[in-house]
């Protein structure tokens, strides 16, 4: 009786070491591997959305890197991987509209342009008069960017629209106002009336460098703009592309979308997308900390895509403000309807790399998304201090295949075997209670016979 009570007493005190164990690679709902050079000591991986978007614990304290045998890598986050600071925009820029003349207007300097049969000769009034009789205006405006020595990635646009219709913009840039470079813009402007959602920028597809060129903006005739200048948005020399996700399956609730946001990556911005081409809805975005609070208008936006595939033209992300937020609402701007289920939601969220020790077995192993988890980060300047190697200089990792799972989160989830269900590990517990019991009895029945 004494050796079983002791084998029981043991159990029962091993459980608290067997729950404070390492954490392993299974423990997270996300994981992959990490590929480096064979001789490299140290290394780099920026996070895609996928993993950002599992995270569940406060300060993205659910990161781990792992060698091959299970144990935990040194990591620490790479400084300046997030966004930081408001974008800068350039001076403004008046724009020169292009007009049509049988002669050289006074002051006027000649364009060459692509027209219907061919390359044309169009005239730009340089000190900005109007039209006189005999020119036509044409629907497009010449802007000298020339001085503008770092690349841009959107133009902010100081325009009059017509109310409550988007405007797609083409783009295009030139060295001499004769060759001309498309420049590929996302999103259009629009206006809608009664306070609904207004845009005046325009992304471009990539930073673009307009030194030396002049930019020309161009729209459709059959829409009434007037362009009176822009700015451009100076690209960034640091930030990272933000990676993109799926927030999950929403509830249809009163003719809006409705999600739960359970990550703990900082969301930057949404990215709404008809699922069919040519939908054009308007929406606003509304968001909340509590079910019990009323929703708080975050945005209004439009969104729309034309086209199918890479050369589909998609509106633009809608930045938004979601700290503190727990649930997010997307529905019809008052006065519209849609179908809910023409909605497809992703959202843009704040880049994060780590970099790591990568001197344990190979491969390595990144692994993401824990509930309650403590953070194991390191600080960057130490770990740079350990090699003579600049960080910067650290090679990037490629990521494998990645592993989703549930992720072991309970004492429980931990002691049971992979494979073996919950209901079964119960029964298999009550069984063998029932027979320690039975074997304790049956001792100590023999102990008390005389």
């Amino acid at each position: 009786m004494t050796r079983g009570l002791r084998m029981g007493a043991a159990l029962l005190l091993a459980l608290p070491a067997i729950a404070a164990a390492p954490l392993a690679p299974a423990d997270f709902s996300w994981s992959a591997p990490l590929e480096l050079p064979a001789d490299a000591r140290w290394g780099r991986v920026a996070l895609p959305g996928e993993a950002l978007v599992r995270l569940r614990s406060p300060a993205q304290g659910d990161l781990r890197v792992f060698d091959a045998d299970g144990r935990p890598a040194a990591f620490a986050r790479v400084p300046g991987s997030a966004a930081s600071g408001p974008p800068e925009l350039t001076p403004s820029y008046p724009a020169w509209p292009l007009v049509q003349a049988a002669s050289a207007p006074p002051g006027g300097v000649q364009v060459r342009v692509e027209g219907g049969a061919g390359p044309q000769a169009v005239w730009v009034q340089v000190d900005g008069s109007p039209p006189t009789p005999g020119q036509v205006r044409l629907p497009a405006a010449l802007f000298d960017t020339r001085g503008e020595k770092r690349p841009i990635d959107a133009l902010v646009l100081q325009a009059e629209l017509p109310p409550n219709t988007p405007v797609r913009l083409q783009a295009s840039t030139s060295p001499d106002l004769a060759q001309w470079t498309p420049i590929p813009l996302r999103g259009s402007l629009y206006r809608f009336d009664h306070g609904g959602p207004a845009n005046d920028t325009l992304r471009l597809e990539r930073p673009v460098s307009l030194a030396d060129r002049y930019l020309r903006l161009e729209w459709d005739a059959q829409i009434a703009v007037t362009l009176a200048a822009l700015q451009a948005r100076r690209a960034s020399t640091t930030a990272a592309p933000r990676p993109v996700a799926e927030l999950g399956e929403p509830r249809v609730v009163d003719g809006g979308l409705e999600w739960r946001i359970d990550t703990t990556a900082p969301i930057a911005a949404l990215v709404p997308e008809p699922t069919r081409a040519d939908a054009v809805l308007p929406l606003r975005v509304l968001g909340r900390a509590d079910p019990a609070q009323p929703w708080r208008q975050l945005a209004q936006a439009l969104a729309f895509r034309h086209g199918e595939g890479a050369q589909a033209h998609r509106s633009a992300p809608v930045p938004v403000a979601l700290r503190g937020m727990r649930w997010l609402r997307l529905e019809p701007l008052p006065g519209h309807a849609w179908d809910p289920t023409l909605l497809r939601l992703r959202v843009e969220l704040e880049p994060l790399e780590l970099a790591f020790n990568a001197s344990g077995p190979r491969p390595l192993r990144v692994a993401a998304g824990r509930p309650d988890t403590s953070s194991a980060q390191v600080d960057a300047g130490l770990l740079s201090a350990a090699t003579e190697l600049p960080m910067a200089q650290w090679p990037q990792a490629q990521l494998g295949p990645a592993h989703l799972q549930a992720p072991r989160t309970a004492t429980w989830d931990r002691l049971v075997p992979a494979g073996v269900s919950p209901q079964m590990m119960l029964w298999t517990l009550l069984v063998a209670g029932a027979l320690l019991l039975g074997v304790l009895a049956w001792r100590l029945v023999r102990m008390l016979k005389p």
